[in-house]
């Protein structure tokens, strides 16, 4: 889903690659993009197999070799984002 309403962006970890900086919301279940030259924040979608709303659902993000690895808070599994292919693989515990 995307976002269309404005909202407070809230983080508990994120991760800077380049002029992007990667988080996943600290409440709702969004990844998030904010381009550091603009500011401008977008939503890149809900997280496969995750609540809709929940309270730290992932605690750390890293990026590494065009990917985004997410270790889970509240979340049942790992999620791995390809930003080249924009999908997301999850990763049971």
């Amino acid at each position: 889903y995307s976002l269309s309403v404005n909202f407070p962006v809230w983080m508990i970890d994120f991760c800077i690659n380049g002029k992007e900086m990667w988080f996943v919301h600290g409440i709702i279940n969004a990844l998030m993009k904010c381009d550091l030259n603009s500011g401008k924040v977008k939503s890149l979608g809900k997280i496969p197999n995750e609540c809709d709303i929940k309270y730290g659902l992932y605690y750390s993000i890293h990026y590494y070799n065009k990917k985004l690895f997410c270790v889970p808070g509240s979340a049942d599994e790992f999620a791995i984002y390809d930003i080249e292919h924009n999908r997301f693989e999850k990763v049971k515990i």
